[in-house]
């Protein structure tokens, strides 16, 4: 099941996140490895990022959301998991 993650980043949090950067794309790897992040970046406007993945659970998406190194190491101060649904462009 897809979910839409929305990680939120307090104001200011640029060089921490430039700082964090290398572990939060190794923890990455895995996912994209497997499949199970479908689609992920940053808001052109430093307030987060948006990242879909495939899980089996909500449980789990929110697992690997607070699982990110960005979550531990205070990028974002919190984060929304959602579930969604593609229907554009249609699969």
């Amino acid at each position: 099941m897809l979910f839409a993650i929305i990680a939120h980043d307090p104001p200011g949090r640029t060089e921490l996140r430039n700082r964090v950067r290398p572990a939060h794309q190794k923890y990455l790897e895995p996912f994209k490895a497997s499949g199970q992040m479908v689609y992920g970046g940053p808001f052109t406007d430093e307030a987060g990022n948006l990242i879909v993945v495939d899980m089996a659970t909500q449980a789990d998406a929110e697992s690997f959301a607070r699982n990110d190194p960005y979550m531990k190491e205070g990028v974002h101060d919190r984060f929304d998991v959602h579930p969604w649904r593609r229907a554009f462009p249609e699969s």
